[in-house]
């Protein structure tokens, strides 16, 4: 293994960006940002990327070189022309050992292709970093660490209720909140984050959850408008999960006559919004529940299927709109 040759691999997309960017920053501190090379664009040429692996300069003595795409990546967002790629792959498996220790050199794959060559060499040849999916509590304290003092835990799992799980979204709403709350001397408050945050759609994502086991029909269009504007496969297959998950914990207490929002949220970990609101539909959702419990199982053999290649990404909204459409 190479200890200068890592593997950046997904699911939190956020935290590869972030950690790219800490690492150009410091090696531009100590070896000048002009030694840094990232290609990433579809319209670079597969001999450039070589020559800048292997070719030196006068006062050259240390080079960071990020290199998308490879091993092949099944993420529609880093992709290349399959040609170039080909070649690329070729080249950098055949010349591998002969990279130097002096060329730092992060290979970037979100979802790689697991049954490559390349991934497979790479993965046991380099240092593999994989940056996994920031869970709620994860996803809290990040917030927090931007927002400090000036928000109380309510309030912060409200914010987040509106973002949900897009990390991209959370620091960018959350500095925004920060720079207007300082700017303005006072605290985040629910009316803040309604005024200030942007909302990740104009569609309320809760009325997807509160039509699925009830109104088919409107369920399949907005989930057909959520599929064109907004959230990747993952974050909307991640919501589903949530949601579920608190759906069936809701439902285990409520069966044993425990229907207090304000102790149910205490021991779930959930905001008193989102149990409150699913305890109205309640008596709805029980009559559903065998049908919600099976719509869990059949999310997570989905899940596993696209994740192992039994079935392509590209099928998912059609796999999600034909879960929805056979649920009873």
């Amino acid at each position: 293994m190479k200890s200068n040759i890592f593997l950046f691999s997904w699911e939190e997309k956020f935290l590869v960006y972030q950690e790219l960017s800490k690492r150009k920053k410091s090696f531009a501190t100590k070896y000048w940002a002009e030694n840094i090379f990232d290609y990433k664009s579809d319209d670079i040429n597969p001999a450039e990327v070589m020559n800048s692996i292997f070719s030196w300069w006068l006062f050259v003595n240390r080079k960071l070189i990020v290199i998308w795409w490879v091993p092949k990546d099944t993420d529609s967002d880093n992709k290349i022309n399959e040609s170039k790629y080909k070649l690329l792959e070729e080249k950098i498996l055949e010349k591998f050992d002969k990279i130097s220790d002096d060329v730092v050199l992060v290979f970037v794959s979100f979802t790689p292709d697991k049954r490559t060559k390349a991934y497979k060499f790479i993965s046991i040849n380099s240092n593999l970093k994989v940056f996994d999916k920031l869970s709620e509590k994860d996803q809290k304290k990040f917030a927090k660490d931007i927002l400090g003092e000036l928000i109380v835990d309510t309030d912060l799992d409200y914010f987040l209720t509106k973002i949900w799980t897009n990390v991209f979204s959370i620091n960018n709403e959350a500095i925004k909140l920060k720079i207007y709350t300082e700017y303005n001397k006072i605290k985040v408050s629910k009316q803040v984050i309604d005024d200030v945050v942007f909302n990740q759609s104009d569609v309320n994502t809760f009325d997807i959850l509160d039509k699925m086991f009830f109104d088919k029909k409107a369920t399949i269009s907005l989930i057909e408008w959520v599929q064109r504007n907004w959230w990747d496969n993952f974050q909307f297959l991640w919501m589903l999960y949530w949601w579920l998950k608190a759906v069936i914990q809701i439902m285990d207490f409520y069966k044993r006559w425990e229907n207090s929002s304000k102790d149910l949220a205490s021991k779930l970990g959930l905001h008193p919004f989102v149990v409150l609101k699913n305890l109205k539909l309640m008596p709805k959702l029980v009559e559903k529940e065998f049908a919600i419990r099976q719509f869990y199982k059949w999310l997570i053999e989905l899940d596993l299927s696209v994740k192992t290649w039994r079935l392509p990404a590209e099928i998912f909204w059609l796999e999600i709109k034909n879960l929805i459409l056979k649920c009873n």
